[in-house]
This record gives structure tokens, sequence and C-alpha cells, in this order.
């Protein structure tokens, strides 16, 4: 139960419109909703457009009547009234009203003495035990209170004793201003006396004209309410609307839900949500946006409002998962894993969770537990593709022999050619990513209906993948349609293809390395990177073209500066580090100046090295 107060200090502003059509806007969005009316001076609730009961009810000042009379607190069920089909989706709408509306009513509010009633006759304990009816009779999600204006004893237990929150609506003039600034100070204090609980405070400029504001006005008038009252970014409004309606008391959230007033009054609706750890929703929303929330909480505070959230949520999945989600942003993987164990026990064993409970589980030397997890998302034939990327990537990070079969893993079996060819490039670090790299293009290029682009562009990362387990033949083979019996073939297949053949004859490719130097002037879409000069380089040093084989170096090396990622090393045929990367380009230099030399991959003999 989340009790708000609708309070302001001056009338005239809509206070009672904007609590109603807040009511509404909750019941029927599901929630169960008890509006009390304590403005007992010029209550209200009952008037509105709402289901009436067949008799009229007693209310707020009976019911402390009642308790003065008798010295017990009274049964609150009679006392308040359900509106009958107010809520929507499960949602109920009950009212408790200042009091029964007959002749004597003001006699009987002008004999209750609420000072006394605090000091002599245990008033609070009385305010506490209706809240305590009110959750046991009715579990309501929402309490919300209207409140008398200006400053009385009245106004005081709205705004200080009974809610969690105060919605604080006003039109911007001085009167407004002066009268707030100690009503707002008197609730911030609240928080900071001993026993005392932290209010929320949420500020509506309400009934505000849309004109234009020519001599700026209005901001002038905001400024001076924010240095008195510390608003902050957090203003919201309701504009004046000129409705007929507004005679009947229209709720305008029912009646006309797709005006500018109805927007609004969601607005502050959605606004109380949002600061609700009771409401799945708030919460939901509060965690998702905690880097714009915690400017307003202190670190203190803020963590005790996200382990309440957990306690009150502990048996949903989603905000246990956006809590786990929060503490990974954080790198509080410890908290995230706790947080991710629940949620899998709670029944979510989706890819997306498995995937990112094995990353908490790695980072927390469970490397065992993430591998588990990262099997168990890749079996699951519904993975999307980023997390299947994601899982990949890690598994060959931890546990790169588990990578052995990897295209037969449903998650992975299921995805398009073109994904399939990009975990293939992205598999080229280890013997074990090597294979299921050969497997993946090779399983994209027996697939039936290809283009010619799409079969092309299947040859490239399988004639690598057979060129670094030194299938030397198997590449060749592959890449000889593309290279032979094309006028101007791709320039990474004409290299390839000359790696294979030296590797598979052991002399230098003269003829095919000069072949890749000379279709380099003719590549206008190439767009160089670290390996392409690379790769250029180690051409040009072959067919004797030693100055610009060193120009080419320098390039490679700006450009490996200006992207200091993993690289694909041509001397070695497998992505490597920048470090060894540049190390590569020292081998080729070598080369390059004294003739000294030759590939990584051709001089290891006939096993594929595993990094060092």
């Amino acid at each position: 139960m989340y009790t708000i107060t609708f309070y302001s200090f001056k009338g005239g502003v809509g206070r009672t419109m904007a609590l109603a059509n807040v009511a509404v806007h909750l019941a029927q969005s599901g929630r169960r909703v008890l509006l009390v009316d304590f403005d007992l001076e010029a209550p209200g609730l009952d008037t509105l457009d709402l289901p009436q009961p067949r008799t009229p009810s007693k209310g707020v000042v009976d019911f402390v009547q009642q308790y003065l009379a008798s010295g017990e607190s009274p049964d609150v069920s009679s006392y308040l009234y359900e509106t009958e089909g107010a809520g929507k989706q499960g949602g109920k709408l009950w009212i408790m009203p200042a009091g029964l509306s007959d002749e004597d009513y003001s006699v009987r509010l002008g004999a209750i003495d609420w000072a006394r009633l605090y000091s002599e006759r245990d008033g609070y304990v009385l305010l506490e035990d209706l809240k305590a009816q009110w959750k046991e009779l009715l579990a309501p999600d929402y309490v919300l209170i209207d409140s008398r204006t200006g400053h009385t004893d009245v106004a005081g237990i709205c705004t200080r004793q009974l809610p969690e929150a105060v919605v604080v609506l006003f039109i911007p003039n001085e009167q407004n201003r002066r009268g707030l600034a100690k009503a707002v100070n008197d609730i911030r204090a609240e928080g900071k006396r001993p026993g005392g609980h932290s209010i929320a405070l949420h500020f509506v400029m309400s009934n505000v004209p849309d004109l234009d504001d020519e001599e700026k006005i209005l901001a002038s008038r905001l400024r001076a309410f924010d240095a008195a009252l510390g608003i902050g970014d957090d203003l919201l409004t309701v504009h004046r609307y000129d409705s007929l309606l507004l005679l009947n008391q229209a709720i305008f959230v029912r009646d006309r839900p797709r005006s500018r007033l109805a927007r609004e009054y969601r607005a502050v609706a959605n606004e109380i949500i949002s600061q609700n750890p009771e409401d799945r929703e708030g919460a939901l929303r509060f965690i998702r946006s905690l880097d714009e929330e915690r400017e307003h909480f202190s670190p203190q505070d803020l963590e005790a409002r996200l382990e309440r959230m957990r306690l009150l949520h502990s048996r949903d999945a989603e905000v246990l998962l956006a809590l786990a989600n929060a503490r990974r942003r954080e790198r509080r993987f410890h908290e995230a894993r706790a947080l991710l164990d629940d949620v899998v026990a709670l029944g979510n064993k989706s890819p997306g969770v498995l995937l990112a409970r094995a990353e908490s589980r790695q980072l927390t030397q469970d490397s065992e537990g993430a591998v588990q997890d990262l099997s168990a998302a890749l079996a699951n034939p519904e993975a999307d593709f980023p997390t299947v990327d994601r899982a990949v990537r890690l598994l060959r990070m931890i546990s790169p022999e588990n990578l052995a079969g990897l295209t037969s893993r449903p998650a992975v079996a299921n995805r398009s050619a073109s994904e399939q060819l990009w975990l293939a490039t992205q598999l080229r670090s280890r013997r074990t990513e090597l294979e299921a790299s050969k497997q993946l293009a090779l399983g994209v290029l027996s697939r039936e209906g290809l283009s010619e682009h799409e079969h092309s562009m299947a040859v490239g990362p399988a004639a690598i993948a057979l060129v670094a387990l030194r299938e030397f033949g198997a590449a060749r083979e592959l890449l000889r349609p593309l290279v032979e019996s094309v006028a101007k073939p791709n320039v990474q297949h004409v290299f390839n293809y000359a790696i294979a053949e030296w590797g598979e004859t052991g002399a230098p490719p003269t003829e095919g390395l000069r072949r890749v130097v000379e279709l380099d002037v003719d590549q206008k879409d190439q767009a160089p990177d670290a390996n392409y000069y690379q790769c250029l380089a180690l051409a040009a040093v072959v067919i004797g073209e030693r100055e610009r084989a060193l120009d080419l170096i320098a390039r490679s090396r700006t450009s490996i500066r200006m992207r200091p990622g993993p690289e694909f090393s041509c001397w070695r045929y497998r992505l490597v580090s920048p470090e060894q990367f540049n190390r590569d380009l020292d081998a080729i230099e070598r080369l390059a100046r004294n003739g000294v030399g030759e590939p990584e991959l051709l001089r290891r003999g006939a096993h594929t090295p595993e990094p060092s």
C-alpha cells in the first residue's frame, strides 16, 4: 500500500480533479485504489462523475466522531464504498468521503478538536490504525488523499503522518510560493526527525495558461519557486483546459483519453508510479532509469530503496533481472550473479538470462558454471543473434575446447548465412576456433540457392580457415575458380590462393603475389586496414619491391594504432593482439631489409600454433 497526498496551499489549482483522474487511471490500469477525502471543510470527492452508492456513506468525520464517543477505533468498512465499474483489468476504486452529507455535517466537523485528539486521545495511533484497516480490508495498491489547503492540523496529518509521497500543486504566483515554502520544508524535515520517514515530493504546476511568454514571466516565477522549494528538473505541468466538461467534473482519462489534459494527468500518475517501490511497473521504471535517478538520492537511500525493491519483488523474475543488469553495469558481479540465480530458479532460463549469468560467473571465477550456462544458451534455437554472438565470444575466451561441434548447436545451426559467416570471421585465434570457423563457412557453401555474391562471401572465411589449418590443397581447390577464371578477381582471394600455393609447394609464389600488388591499384572499393596493408607489404617483399613494402608496413602500424583491437595477421593466419601484430610487422620488415625469415604459418610445421 502506497499512500499519496494531493496538497495545495491555495484552492483553484484543480487539485481534486487531478487526484480523481490519477486515481481512475490507476484503477483502469489494473490497480486497487482508495480515495480519501480529507478536505473536510470543502469536501468534494463524492461529487465527482463516478458511480455513487445507493445510500449516502459515512466518512472520515463520522469515523473520528465514533472513536471519540466509544474510545475504540471503528470498523472502517462502514465508512467507505466501492465505485462499481471504475476499474479495468482487475482494478478497483473505493472512496472514503469526508463524511455523511447531511445538515449536521458541519456540526460534527466543528466538534472535532484535532489538537486535543492528538494530545489527549491518541490521535496518532487512531490514524495509524485507520491505515492498517485500509490495508487489511482492501489491500489497496494506492491510497490517494485529498488534503485541506493551507497550514492546518489536518493538512499536517495528510502531508506528514499518512503519506509516502505528496503531490504539491500550485499556480506559480507569490502567494503560493510563500505558503508552500513552509509546507515543503516541514515535509522534508519529517524524514530527518527521530522516528520520521522520508516523503517523496512531486511538484505539479497546475491551471497554467497556454500563452506566449514573451516577457519571460513564467520562467522568472519558476526560478523563484525552484529557489524556494528545490523543485529541480522534475516539474510536471497541467495546463488550463477550457471545456464545459469541467463543470460536470468529468473524468478526462476515462471520457476524453486522447485530450491533452488526460495526457498530463497520466504523466502525473506515471511519475507517482515510478517512485513507488511497491509497484512492479514503478520498480522496473526506476531500476531501468537508475543512472538518471542517482542524482535524487544519497548513496545510502538509493541502496536501501533497491534492497526494498528486491525484497518486495523477490518472486518477480523481471524485476530481479532488471536489478541484476543494474548490478552488472556497476560491476558488482557477485550481487548480479546471486540475483540471476534467483531469476533462473523462478523459471526464466532464456538464452539472454543464461548468457548474463555466464558473464557474471566468469567474472567471479566460476568458469565451469559459465560454460554450463553458455552451453545451455547455445542449445536453445530461440536465441537471438546478439546473444549467440556474445555467447560464442565468451566461450572461445574461457573454454575454446567447447567450440567443437559448434555448428550443431541449435542456436548456431538456426542462423542465417550472413550470421554464420560473421561467427566464422571471429573464430581465428586457436586451432579449435579455426576448426569451428571452417565448419561454419563450409556449411554455408553447402547451402542450396546461394547467390554468386553469397558464395563469394563464404569462400573467403572458408579459405582462410583452410590455410590457417595448413589444408593448403583444399584451400587452392576452393579458390581456384574465383582466381583463375575471373578477369578481375577479389584481391583477398588471390592473396589467400598465393599463400596456399606457397604452403603446398614450399616456394614463394612470386607471380601470384605480383598479381596481388597489381590488383591493389584497381581495388577502389577496398577500405584498407592494418591487415590489408600487412598483406600487401608481404607481397611487395616477395616480388622485391622493398621500399614499397617498408611504406606499407608503416601504414599498417599507423592503422593498428588507430584501431587497437585484435587483428588478423597474415604472417601466422590467426587473430592476434596489437602487440603480436606489431611483432609480426617487425618480422616482415626484417625480411624486407635483409631477406631473413618466412611466414610463421609456413615455418611451424604441420601444427597450427596456439596463442602465446
